[in-house]
């Protein structure tokens, strides 16, 4: 009696726990644009990204010493502009672009982040992103006009 009890509480479980296992796809479409979802394309090669469960919301701040990093880059980059922006180059097209498109992605984006020397993600608060898109629109000022 005691196993089929522990049978049948597993077989309640399983479909509960399997809830939380969900993959997520990634997959490019013909125009070049990267997609992700929790469903398989049916008619795009894919692949499967694991799911990892979000942080406790107890968890200490584990991205404090980058975000105290990203400060520092951005103090001394905003400075930086500042510096140059006394002589006016000619005006650059590519850099203008791209600058144009960093403003769109951080304006656009939910959570914007990057890549670090020790190639760990690190994403931006919103404090940090507010700066990053004040020094972006320097760089159009600068580039653009």
């Amino acid at each position: 009696m005691l196993k089929i009890r522990l049978l049948l509480g597993f077989v309640l479980v399983l479909p509960c726990s399997l809830g939380f296992a969900d993959a997520i796809y990634r997959w490019v479409d013909s125009k070049g644009k990267t997609h992700y979802s929790q469903s398989k394309p049916l008619d795009h090669e894919y692949t499967v990204i694991d799911a990892a469960p979000p942080p406790p919301a107890d968890s200490p701040d584990l991205n404090k010493p980058y975000a105290e990093q990203i400060d520092a880059r951005t103090k001394n980059k905003a400075e930086d502009v500042e510096k140059t922006s006394a002589a006016k180059p000619e005006k650059n097209d590519d850099q203008c672009e791209t600058a144009r498109n960093n403003l769109s992605k951080l304006q656009a984006a939910v959570r914007v982040g990057y890549t670090n020397e020790a190639g760990e993600t690190v994403y931006l608060d919103d404090e940090s992103r507010a700066t990053r898109m004040e020094e972006t629109q320097k760089y159009i000022e600068y580039f653009c006009s």
